[in-house]
């Protein structure tokens, strides 16, 4: 069974953009596709509005709280209402 996609998520934190490396989905898609960010080389979270979404980090399930983003899930973990990733590289 495919996990399906969240539509949203909580945002709630100003993104921080000199902490990690600001995109839009699309590009950062483009990245896994090409192969440019693997599993190995960090995470990401989903940001709107300027504000990244609440996400379970290292087993802490908060409610409402989605995954962090990793290249191997796809979209899958990436709410539909999300228009950038903040990406952490390792």
């Amino acid at each position: 069974m495919t996990k399906q996609r969240p539509q949203t998520a909580i945002y709630e934190k100003p993104v921080n953009e000199e902490a990690g490396e600001l995109m839009t989905v699309a590009e950062y898609l483009g990245c896994v596709l090409m192969g440019g960010f693997i599993d190995y080389d960090g995470f990401g979270y989903a940001v709107k509005d300027g504000k990244v979404a609440r996400t379970n980090l290292w087993g802490d399930n908060q409610k409402d709280a989605i995954d962090p983003i990793k290249p191997s899930k796809g979209v899958t973990c990436i709410p539909e209402d999300a228009t950038h990733i903040i990406w952490f590289n390792r």
